[in-house]
């Protein structure tokens, strides 16, 4: 019994560890800048895994055109289909390449805009000003020694963020989709409180509350809070021991649509990436098999054929049979058959050319 028990936890331990767990809400602004910085991060190292896979394809569909020009017929026979076809696919490619460059600037100018807010918005929040009046009298005039006061309400904070995604606390991957997904950025602060304490005389938990009169010693102090506004506001202020009460409240969004609109360009972003269909490589037999160029091609080099249009084209047998004899019908065979042949040709008849002149001089 106890053996089932345990299996069963370590299967339900191992589905919720698939699933993936959503991320963590940032809970400071240096963090939430630092979080949206890395949702793009992910994001731009997706799209440079899709130029590499692209600028791979092109080095080979280059390999293919030289071919197609220093090879022998029959390779040339060999490459023309697939030349066809690498051709199209890598053209695709570099139009959504260059759409997903500028859907990337867009996002990324977004997500700077949405990073600074946060890290003015940290600098705000950390300051340490405040009004702090001391009464040297039980009746006070502001003028003259009757009063000490330190006026510095709200200094901005000393301590910048680091603008490195490292500030974010969050290590789980970063996902634009499912039900683990990246929400909204979070708003940490959408008001600002006034925020106050008194005592009435030299004992700091003396407040100033009615029926107790101002005395010598007492201190009013007030400060800025700065947080989402749901604490509720009241008139009686706290003691000088107690958690400022909040005297008044009001609006103070400073990302106010940023973080939506940053948030839409990353998630478009990573939509249209994701639907991008160009990690093919053009070296296996299935990805240039499926570009309808290809068909074509072959059929217009088979003997008999070349006058073949579109609709044209070989099939059934006709088609196993060419296809068959030039590639063979897997990724293992058409490497041997084709692509070797590709990439020995030009360099063999580079040698062959060399060893030439070099004969051609001793004679």
């Amino acid at each position: 019994m106890h053996m089932f028990v345990t299996c069963f936890m370590l299967v339900v331990v191992s589905i919720q560890a698939t699933r993936g767990e959503k991320p963590r809400e940032c809970s400071t602004s240096c963090w939430c800048a630092a979080r949206i910085r890395r949702r793009l991060a992910a994001v731009k190292a997706e799209l440079g895994t899709d130029v590499n896979a692209n600028d791979k394809n092109k080095a080979d569909r280059m390999k293919l055109l030289v071919a197609a020009i220093t090879a022998d017929d029959d390779t040339k026979r060999k490459v023309a289909p697939v030349l066809a076809a690498a051709g199209k696919i890598t053209s695709q490619c570099e139009e959504e390449l260059q759409a997903a460059s500028v859907a990337y600037s867009n996002a990324l100018k977004l997500t700077e805009q949405l990073a600074a807010i946060y890290s003015v918005q940290h600098l705000i929040s950390t300051g340490t000003g405040k009004i702090h009046i001391t009464l040297d009298s039980s009746n006070p005039r502001m003028a003259g020694g009757t009063y000490a006061g330190v006026f510095s309400l709200e200094i901005l904070g000393t301590m910048t963020c680091k603008n490195y995604t490292s500030e974010d606390s969050e290590t789980s991957s970063s996902n634009e989709e499912g039900s683990d997904a990246e929400s909204n950025p979070t708003k940490l602060i959408t008001h600002v409180n006034i925020a106050g304490n008194c005592q009435r005389d030299e004992t700091a938990s003396n407040s100033c509350d009615s029926g107790n009169d101002i005395k010598a010693g007492a201190q009013i102090q007030l400060a800025m809070a700065f947080d989402t506004g749901r604490k509720s506001t009241t008139p009686t202020w706290s003691n000088m021991q107690d958690e400022a009460a909040r005297l008044s409240k009001n609006e103070m969004d400073l990302v106010g649509n940023a973080g939506e609109h940053a948030h839409y360009e990353i998630k478009t972003l990573d939509a249209q990436i994701k639907n991008h269909n160009f990690r093919k490589d053009i070296r296996t037999y299935s990805a240039v098999a499926s570009e309808a160029v290809y068909k074509l091609l072959l059929t217009k080099t088979t003997e008999g054929k070349e006058e073949a249009e579109s609709g044209d084209e070989l099939t059934g047998a006709g088609l196993k049979a060419v296809t068959s004899y030039r590639y063979a019908d897997d990724d293992k065979n058409v490497k041997a058959n084709l692509w070797d042949a590709v990439e020995n040709s030009p360099e063999y008849l580079g040698k062959q050319k060399n060893r030439r002149n070099h004969t051609s001089k001793k004679t």
